[in-house]
């Protein structure tokens, strides 16, 4: 045989193999594509993999974490919640929007939705019944890098301190995540902290002041808040707004969604359609943007 046919079967084997090492790495590139889009929208592949064995009662607490939901839509949607606004004190609150039960344990809608502070409380006081004196249960103050990036963020998360050995557990109800600390990769600690003035107190109302928002809910990557604010400095009967924002995952501020505006008592509405509709369900946009409204009205006349 030729140089020259040897070489050529030569090239020709060398283009086989590097056609079947390239179908190779385009199938481990979408086995790989595949498996990180199908992961929970909160966690990255290694912090959803906690080693389980070295973990009290995990069966027990996951279980007890699957139907929690983070959502304030249903607090907001029950009969009786209103929105009153004070314009002199520069504030809002939500009224009637939590309850209780007789040993001042909060009392889930559907005993399953609630915002961060509500489903920690709701954990705290079904764990700490059957993990005994052995472990301390704290509430922590944490940023969580997807949806609570900032330093004065008020994510609450439930910390258990194994008294004798000192190791520390984490378990955030909103995300359903539970694992020790080098499981949070993606979270940091702050200081312990108290719940929520509103629990602590038994209010079944919550205030903020004026331009604070409150979550709604998290959706498609998206955290949802609803928020009351003052307008070109002004905020009064005839200069403020209620507003939903979106937060995209990762991002430190957001953009408006839906704007109820009233400036020089001139009254406003500014949408985004597109992002409305791809975060929420024809229903839920309904039944939020009635209620937006009719609290609206009522401010802008005086009834808030």
């Amino acid at each position: 045989m030729s140089d020259e046919n040897k070489s050529s079967k030569s090239l020709c084997a060398q283009r086989i193999l590097i056609g079947v090492l390239m179908g190779l790495v385009v199938a481990l590139a979408f086995r790989l594509f595949y498996f990180t889009s199908s992961l929970p929208i909160t966690s990255d592949p290694a912090a959803i993999l906690p080693r389980t064995s070295a973990l009290p009662d995990y069966g027990r607490i996951m279980e007890m974490l699957a139907p929690l939901q983070y959502t304030g839509v249903e607090d907001l949607m029950k009969p009786g919640v209103d929105m009153r606004i004070n314009f002199k004190e520069k504030g809002w609150k939500l009224t009637n929007v939590h309850a209780f039960d007789p040993q001042g344990n909060i009392l889930l809608t559907g005993d399953r939705f609630g915002l961060c502070g509500e489903l920690a409380a709701h954990v705290y006081k079904k764990i700490a019944p059957f993990l005994g004196d052995r472990y301390e249960i704290l509430f922590l103050r944490a940023a969580e890098s997807g949806f609570f990036l900032r330093p004065h963020s008020t994510h609450i998360v439930v910390m258990l301190i194994d008294r004798t050995t000192h190791e520390r557990f984490f378990i955030d109800p909103s995300f359903h995540r539970y694992g020790k600390e080098e499981d949070f990769r993606d979270y940091f600690f702050f200081e312990s902290a108290d719940l929520p003035t509103h629990l602590k107190s038994l209010s079944k109302d919550v205030l903020f002041p004026v331009d604070v928002e409150t979550p709604l809910l998290i959706r498609k990557n998206f955290l949802i808040c609803m928020g009351v604010e003052s307008v070109g400095g002004k905020f009064d009967k005839d200069n403020f707004a209620l507003t939903l924002t979106a937060n995209k995952r990762h991002a430190y501020s957001g953009s408006y969604i839906f704007t109820l505006r009233r400036q020089d008592g001139k009254t406003s509405i500014l949408k985004d359609a597109t992002l409305l509709a791809q975060l929420l369900t024809p229903e839920e946009l309904s039944r939020i943007l009635r209620r937006l409204t009719a609290w609206f009205d009522a401010a802008t006349h005086g009834e808030s």
